[in-house]
């Protein structure tokens, strides 16, 4: 069978609702027609043409049977696949009188359990989704259930017509109704595994008349006496099964179609260049097939959703390439000069940012400039440079925008400064990472203590900044390890002001930071030291945080981890993507508990070094 993420599911039932209900939209004359009728139970002719829609959308991008109202089940039931489960037309009477009260319902259920759930409320234009174990969203925001915990705070609604008598006698009235509906409803609970197939296959009674039984009992006993204290539904006895609540997310089975080659295995001129290695001719004993991308390796990756764009840097090289989102075919290059790194994008102005390659302590190639450089990419066919940023201390790094494009932020590897651009204005502010330390960069022995990585702006107003330390030079003789540590900074003002720091060991190195889209959470990589000596300094970190304070969440280590790199996080929130630069691997991590869930060889380190990764977020 074809397998297929849950994350897909829920764009296919949304999609497909938001078609069905479009259709209703623009239909209503000629839907609202009665084809059948019932007392009230009225079918139009807008049930069925929802329906259509609806089962030629699910069959035609998924195999799973679907059960729906109006034509019973279609396929195969098998309690060990997915089912579809549609009303195409919720409020039907209302519909046909042009009252804007109705909706589509498209549920997914695995086994015993509900997975999916959508309801589109087309004449609003209110799309509420939700995927168990996950969360819930109304169009594209997250939602949750009111924080009113005591009865008296609350407010239950309902309605009765204007012409009801409503005293004492007449709410005893009302009350007697009530219970005749309340026994027949309960009778009707009790026989739907009956009255549906899949119910009695699957030995459950309908949830949604389940949950309107409760309530009726807890309105009723509310109506009788003020109370909901006397609410006993034990007189159901009715099996209920336990619903799953955990393993369903997003991204549960990821695979990617990579391919590596090792081109230290091809002997000879003919073999090595077909399989897009590079022959070095080095004489008759030493010639041999080698690796040619190294020059031209990417290093990150940042993607304009707005606009269909995504860029990588070139470290080595020093160019900016821009490809197209929705082809992925390369636009166009620029070259930008000494050692492009990470980078900030502006979507509305199309502007992008791009910091430089710090120079690190083991020789690697770093900038020696201290701009960051603008780059004008409005025109669809040619990216521009402009006027850079000067940061005034070589290699600045971290980068970070805000989110009207106002505010730049960036420190430097070099000089453990925090600066802060005002672009409109062309201002500049600077702010130390630490008192108390000569911050002179012509010093022989400069500060260099914090050595700041990444940045990354968690709200306009409070930023995160990620400091690798470990060993410092304070002197020619003496050596000092600094613990590895993570800032949490106010930027609202000028002066910007430091709220908390979290320390790690100094051979755990912080390196690359994410912040999580659903949660006041961010990611950290620690790099860790030299794996040989210190083989357990490398992992992966969760922090919460406030506007004034961070708490370590969790830390996972492995013996799979080896010098990790990049990182993202899935739009969910519910998993992190760690890239592995000597190991080799892309590190799949559960972001609630930081279990690694797998990890994936993508190839030796020399060809691969693996360092920028981006989930590729749903639309």
């Amino acid at each position: 069978m074809t397998e297929y993420s849950l994350s897909s599911l829920l764009e296919l039932a949304k999609k497909t609702a938001f078609q069905a209900g479009s259709t209703l939209i623009e239909q209503q004359e000629s839907a609202r027609q009665v084809q059948q009728s019932h007392n009230r139970d009225v079918k139009i002719k807008g049930d069925f043409l929802s329906e259509t829609i609806i089962i030629d959308s699910l069959q035609q991008h998924s195999s799973f049977p679907i059960l729906t109202e109006e034509s019973g089940i279609i396929g195969e039931i098998d309690r060990e696949q997915y089912l579809w489960i549609v009303d195409p037309l919720d409020g039907s009477l209302n519909y046909s009188q042009g009252i804007p009260l109705c909706c589509i319902s498209i549920a997914l259920w695995e086994g015993d359990s509900p997975v999916i759930g959508v309801i589109f409320d087309f004449f609003l234009e209110e799309l509420f989704s939700g995927l168990i174990g996950v969360g819930s969203w109304l169009n594209e925001s997250a939602i949750k259930v009111s924080e009113i915990t005591k009865k008296k705070e609350a407010l239950l609604c309902t309605g009765f017509p204007i012409r009801t008598d409503f005293s004492e006698e007449g709410i005893d009235d009302i009350y007697e109704l009530m219970e005749i509906g309340y026994k027949t409803a309960l009778q009707s609970l009790k026989d739907t595994p009956e009255k549906l197939k899949i119910l009695k296959k699957a030995g459950v009674v309908d949830a949604g008349a389940q949950g309107f039984v409760d309530f009726l009992t807890g309105l009723m006993n509310f109506i009788k006496d003020g109370s909901l204290k006397n609410l006993d539904i034990s007189n159901l006895n009715i099996e209920q099964k336990e619903q799953k609540t955990e393993g369903h997310h997003y991204n549960e089975e990821i695979d990617i179609n990579y391919h590596s080659v090792d081109c230290s295995g091809f002997n000879n001129v003919t073999d090595c260049a077909n399989n897009g290695c590079m022959w070095h001719d080095m004489g008759e004993m030493n010639s041999h097939c080698m690796s040619h991308g190294s020059s031209n390796a990417p290093h990150f990756i940042s993607i304009d959703y707005t606009n269909s764009y995504w860029f990588v840097t070139a470290m080595m090289s020093s160019w900016v390439g821009r490809y197209s989102l929705n082809s992925g075919d390369l636009i166009d290059i620029i070259f930008v000069g000494d050692s492009p790194a990470l980078m900030a994008i502006d979507e509305n102005k199309q502007i992008l940012y791009v910091s430089r390659m710090m120079l690190m302590e083991d020789g690697q190639h770093g900038a020696e400039t201290p701009f960051i450089q603008t780059i004008d990419y409005s025109d669809s066919e040619k990216m521009v440079l402009k006027e850079p940023l000067d940061a005034t201390i070589q290699g600045p790094h971290a980068v970070a925008i805000n989110s009207d494009g106002s505010e730049l932020f960036t420190s430097t590897f070099e000089g453990d400064w925090l600066y802060k651009f005002i672009l409109e204005d062309t201002l500049r502010y600077t702010v130390p990472l630490e008192t108390g330390y000569s911050l002179d960069i012509n010093d022989p022995y400069p500060t260099k203590r914090m050595k700041p990585v990444q940045a990354v702006l968690v709200e306009d107003s409070l930023l995160v900044l990620s400091c690798s330390a470990g060993k410092w030079q304070q002197d020619s003789e003496t050596t000092v390890n600094i613990p590895g540590q993570v800032h949490l900074w106010n930027v609202h003002s000028q002066h910007m002001e430091r709220k908390d720091t979290l320390l790690f060991s100094w051979d755990s190195r912080p390196w690359h930071l994410i912040d999580s889209p659903t949660s006041n959470k961010v990611f950290v990589v620690l790099k860790g030291e030299d794996y040989d000596i210190y083989p357990d300094s490398d992992g992966v970190a969760c922090l919460s945080y406030t506007s004034e304070s961070m708490n370590l969440e969790w830390i996972t280590r492995s013996v799979n981890f080896e010098e990790l790199h990049g990182i993202d996080i899935s739009d969910d929130g519910m998993t992190l993507f760690v890239s592995g630069f000597v190991d080799g691997k892309l590190h799949v991590l559960d972001a609630s508990s930081g279990a690694l869930k797998k990890s994936i060889y993508l190839g030796p380190q020399l060809e691969t070094q693996a360092t920028g990764v981006k989930y590729l977020r749903q639309n």
